[in-house]
């Protein structure tokens, strides 16, 4: 019957308390027509509803959030960095290089290897990396067979961590880099840089809007 009638009939459904069943068929509509407004609308009452009537904060945060995204659309900005380099503080080095694997863009690893060690000059804490079979492995300590050595303050560590600096800002009196250059350089080149926002009720990415 179309888009019309199909939001017409989501409406009913929502009237009726149905809010998962209108969230999964609005989404069918905003796939076709993005920019209709009332369809967008409608689901973002939906999910405002599924928000409140839900006691799991992650599942409450998720339908506000979208209930949010339909109405004003994706934030611009960045997010609050100061506040995640404090918590990076209390975190160990391997622990923040852990965060750095998730970001190791796989195929852009492949055949690499190398281990670096990594120590702060002024907390004397340190690890190292090891780059393998396209994994990046951090373990405590360091390795004598490393390919290289970074030192470097721990702030730097945590906004390295972060991505808010590469190689270039490494290129400073307060660090040393110890060993082939080449291998750290290669390694931070193999990290992705995700998006500080991304769409969660919309379909902005298979539209081409970045």
């Amino acid at each position: 019957g179309g888009v019309d009638a199909v939001t017409e009939r989501a409406r009913a459904d929502f009237e009726k308390g149905e809010y998962r069943w209108v969230v999964h068929v609005l989404d069918q509509v905003i796939w076709a027509e993005p920019d209709n407004v009332e369809a967008r609308e409608l689901a973002a009452a939906a999910h405002t509803q599924l928000g409140y009537a839900n006691e799991n904060a992650t599942w409450r945060n998720a339908y506000l959030s979208a209930a949010q995204e339909l109405r004003r659309g994706i934030p611009e900005g960045e997010k609050n960095h100061r506040v995640l380099r404090d918590v990076l503080k209390g975190m160990s080095p391997v622990l923040l290089f852990n965060s750095m694997s998730i970001r190791l863009n796989g195929p852009k690893a492949v055949g690499a290897a190398c281990t670096i060690n990594w120590q702060t000059t002024d907390t004397g804490e340190c690890c190292h990396s090891e780059l393998t079979n396209a994994v990046l492995v951090n373990r405590d300590g360091l390795d004598p067979a490393a390919h290289a050595t970074v030192e470097l303050p721990r702030e730097l560590l945590s906004r390295l961590a972060l991505g808010e600096v590469g190689l270039a800002e490494l290129q400073v009196p307060d660090v040393t880099i110890h060993g082939d250059e080449t291998v750290v350089a290669d390694l931070l080149a193999a990290l992705d840089t995700f998006p500080a926002w991304f769409p969660i009720a919309r379909h902005d990415f298979k539209f081409g809007e970045r």
